[in-house]
């Protein structure tokens, strides 16, 4: 991999499994440069895009694609050669590698989509799940918080990633298996505003937020606002806005000394009671029983 300094530092996590590796990365920048990534290996290759927007130039594939957070796409390559140029300081994403021939007992018997793709596997032909990259469902997000907090070791955690290995490769079949219904959505410019309201929303999660608040700030009309949303998303605002804050006060439960009346407050609830009912309701279990036993908590949840 070449770089230049344009590239301040990267952060990876990383996970080897047996004919599977997985990695978390972030990437901060100080300034926009192209810069040349190469790779000799055959691999299908799971990648999704978590934050930061960035152009990407795959001659395997003559793909030449802007990309912004909350994207994914399933590629096969005989060897890697690409060209990333940053359109944002930082970039999180994460990515799977599949041996090939693992890949294709798995990738058979399945839906249309997958099928036909693991069909180009087979016969060693490059090849990318969809031409155009996909918009992150929740499911698809949830698995990758979850493998990225994963809280168990050795055979466990094996076993753990495995499946949830497996869960991707499934919400990305059945996403892509999906027809195009952009009702609302019909320009990249309009695509690329939503994204940007969810990256607010995700990030600003201790705030109370409005439709008319939303729509004021990104000039779209509320009607046009929560569908749009939901076409893109899969979900309401206010559920994206809920989910993202039980997911933090999950973790601050387990790996914080706050209180829960702190915890409540800090990711925007008006009350520790209306927290703790709105907690119950996603996990089954009470905020006080998770600061009490961590493992009330499945991953899964």
């Amino acid at each position: 991999m070449d770089t230049t300094n344009a590239l301040i530092s990267v952060q990876r996590k990383e996970w080897s499994l047996e004919n599977v590796d997985l990695s978390y990365n972030i990437a901060t920048y100080q300034n926009s440069e192209w810069h040349t990534h190469s790779d000799e290996s055959e691999k299908v290759r799971l990648h999704i895009g978590l934050h930061g927007a960035y152009e990407m130039q795959l001659e395997q594939l003559a793909m030449h694609s802007h990309l912004s957070g909350f994207h994914n796409n399933l590629l096969y390559t005989k060897g890697l050669s690409l060209k990333v140029k940053n359109a944002s300081e930082r970039i999180e994403t994460f990515g799977i590698n599949i041996d090939p021939s693992y890949f294709i007992t798995l990738g058979q018997n399945t839906n249309e989509t997958l099928q036909r793709f693991t069909e180009q596997v087979v016969q060693g032909k490059n090849a990318a799940l969809g031409q155009e990259w996909k918009t992150n469902s929740l499911g698809i997000h949830s698995i990758v918080k979850e493998i990225i907090d994963c809280p168990y070791i050795d055979g466990l955690q094996t076993m753990f990633l495995q499946a949830k290995v497996f869960e991707l490769i499934i919400l990305q079949a059945a996403l892509y298996d999906q027809p195009e219904d952009h009702r609302f959505i019909q320009k990249q410019s309009e695509k690329d505003a939503f994204l940007a309201i969810k990256e607010y929303l995700s990030n600003s999660t201790d705030q109370t937020h409005s439709l008319s608040d939303i729509s004021q700030k990104f000039g779209i009309n509320e009607f046009k606002l929560k569908k749009g949303f939901k076409e893109l998303f899969g979900i309401t605002i206010f559920a994206w806005i809920s989910e993202v804050r039980l997911s933090q006060a999950k973790h601050l439960l387990m790996d914080s000394e706050k209180s829960i009346q702190e915890i409540a407050y800090a990711i925007g609830y008006s009350s520790p009671q209306y927290f703790s009912t709105a907690f119950k309701k996603r996990f089954g279990v009470t905020p006080k029983s998770v600061r009490k036993n961590p493992d009330f908590v499945h991953p899964n949840a």
